[in-house]
């Protein structure tokens, strides 16, 4: 559900990571293709689709990717992937980590969900003595920074609870 959210409410024409099991899916395929999604093989790395990732940034498109590669049951954020920093950094543009607050819940569509974009950052400012450290340095440092607003949050919402 991440990626329509997303899609809707930006502004800029936005392209998605999808695995390629969701192509053949009638109505989700309608959605992949309309917003130039790019298929992936979760099994593997795909020197095609980074080149795809990278074609589309170059084309001025947004491209939501998520740093654990999937998502999650529980809300909680997975250790991050070497591709997000790696994509970043070979189409030498800046990232913007966002954070989708209550989209882990099994009906998102009857719970409240927040979308939260933190503060741009350059994946140049971040140095590595190789290239692989430095991919997972930037995937690392969006995770840390979405991690940093959700704990927060969480704490907000218990605050909430306690003083109602």
């Amino acid at each position: 559900m991440d990626p329509p959210f997303i899609g809707s409410i930006v502004p800029r024409e936005m392209s998605f990571l999808a695995k390629k099991e969701l192509f053949p899916i009638p109505i989700v395929n309608l959605f992949l293709f309309v917003s130039k999604s790019i298929a992936i093989d979760r099994q593997g790395f795909s020197r095609m689709a980074l080149k795809e990732m990278i074609q589309k940034l170059k084309e001025g498109r947004g491209l939501m990717l998520f740093p654990e590669g999937t998502r999650t049951k529980t809300g909680e954020l997975g250790k991050p992937k070497l591709g997000v920093g790696m994509c970043a950094i070979m189409a030498d543009v800046p990232v913007v980590p966002c954070y989708i607050e209550g989209s882990f819940r099994a009906k998102p569509f009857l719970t409240k969900t927040t979308i939260h974009f933190l503060p741009m950052f350059n994946p140049k400012e971040i140095e590595a003595p190789t290239k692989k450290l430095h991919y997972l340095l930037v995937s690392e440092r969006i995770i840390y920074d979405i991690g940093k607003l959700q704990k927060k949050q969480m704490a907000l919402h218990r605050e909430a609870k306690y003083n109602s």
